[in-house]
């Protein structure tokens, strides 16, 4: 979708978007449908028996604390928490596929190759109309109207969208498709906003702005969160690098922002967050905190290397895709902002680049924290590198952010804060 609409307006060509939602999808497939769509699909009979006894007379209940209701026949919709579920919904959405990839339909798509034209995309219930032109655009809405008269699907039209560009004198402009289906006018994108599919917005500048500031929402609010709890500062550390970076995984695998946009607005949020966690001063530096456990680190990384992550799974995902259509995309979209995401075949290589640029940050260019580091490094035990962070999550909260502190900052700052008398008592206690 991406790659279509860049297509679209940077090389001044035509493309019509419709977006398409089903009214309670998955609960309105009828069983009947479902012994049509097995016997479509050639399902062995003893298999299409099984199936067909699942949904024969079958009854469900709502039972709370206070009451409970008979017995109610359920005569349509898939099983909800189902496995078989979600195949059988695709195989009844596939009769359609199906039916619109012979030539007579897919010659109604965006070109993206001689080969390869594109005219609908389909991910479960989310469907996708793409073509070049709105009487196409509009043929195909036809088909999917029928195709839903036989299914007895219902279309939402209030949620469906279209998104146009097209070329105007010298250059590509958005408008406002005028598109029906079911003889109701679909609502279009207004000029100048966004729709949104699996996730990711769409506008004709691909700017990203919603997204960007999705992102930015999402993690100042899960990081403030995080901070208001009464919680030890490695468990703060912990929900942190579980749960935040595992929320925008997704966000970071599909968007088209650049890294240098997360490391500069999102890497300096987390930063703030774990100085004040630590109680590190603005004058430490955080390329030890950064490091692995084996290196004395936390083992934690900055949202732009989970981003640089993501963007290596989906574009090695395109380029070992056995779809030659994929492997092409991969092929057309290998220009400058992508070659620092090919370059890694996993995402370890990543996060071991990461590190060694902390590490020579620590020994090459910080020379006091480096000299530290250095010879703590080259001295200690091997058995110290194994139980040191064990050892270090079992500290109480200011004796752990002490010992992280202490590799922090120069020596310098060290020793004024340990004029100020801040951790003399800790120096000198035994159990230190």
């Amino acid at each position: 979708m991406t790659n279509i609409i860049n297509q679209a307006r940077i090389k001044q060509r035509s493309v019509v978007i419709t977006l398409l939602d089903l009214k309670n999808a998955f609960g309105e497939v009828h069983h009947n449908l479902i012994q049509s769509v097995l016997d479509y699909h050639h399902i062995p009979k003893d298999v299409s028996e099984i199936i067909k006894s699942l949904y024969t007379d079958f009854n469900t209940a709502f039972i709370t604390s206070e009451f409970s209701t008979p017995f109610i026949t359920v005569g349509r919709g898939v099983l909800q928490g189902d496995c078989l579920s979600p195949l059988i919904f695709n195989m009844c959405i596939n009769t359609f596929i199906q039916h619109i990839k012979t030539d007579k339909y897919r010659q109604f798509g965006f070109i993206t190759n001689l080969l390869n034209p594109v005219h609908w995309f389909q991910f479960a219930d989310d469907a996708v109309v793409i073509s070049g032109q709105d009487s196409e655009n509009q043929h195909l809405l036809n088909r999917f109207s029928i195709w839903c008269q036989w299914s007895n699907m219902i279309v939402r039209v209030d949620k469906c969208s279209t998104f146009g560009i097209r070329k105007s004198l010298t250059k590509s402009i958005q408008y406002l498709p005028k598109l029906l289906i079911n003889n109701e006018l679909i609502p279009a994108t207004k000029i100048g906003e966004s729709f949104r599919y699996l996730g990711k917005y769409f506008d004709f500048s691909m700017s990203e702005k919603e997204h960007k500031q999705e992102l930015i929402t999402l993690m100042d609010d899960i990081m403030s969160e995080i901070d208001l709890k009464p919680l030890h500062p490695k468990n703060k550390l912990l929900l942190y690098s579980r749960y935040l970076l595992s929320q925008l995984s997704w966000h970071f695998t599909v968007t088209t922002i650049s890294r240098t946009w997360v490391s500069e607005n999102m890497d300096s949020v987390v930063n703030k967050y774990v100085r004040k966690w630590l109680e590190i001063p603005i004058s430490g530096t955080l390329s030890n905190v950064y490091l692995t456990s084996n290196k004395f680190g936390l083992n934690i990384y900055p949202p732009s290397i989970k981003f640089a992550q993501c963007q290596t799974v989906a574009r090695n995902a395109l380029k070992t895709s056995p779809n030659y259509s994929i492997k092409d995309l991969w092929k057309t979209t290998s220009e400058s902002k992508n070659i620092q995401y090919d370059v890694y075949t996993s995402t370890k290589e990543v996060l071991k680049t990461f590190n060694s640029g902390q590490e020579d940050k620590l020994q090459n260019h910080l020379i006091l924290q480096g000299s530290f580091f250095s010879n703590v490094i080259k001295f200690s035990l091997s058995k110290l590198n194994g139980i040191w962070s064990k050892s270090q999550s079992n500290l109480p909260k200011n004796i752990y952010n002490f010992t992280i502190r202490y590799t922090s900052i120069t020596h310098f700052q060290l020793v004024k804060t340990l004029l100020n008398g801040e951790y003399c008592q800790t120096l000198i206690a035994p159990s230190a």
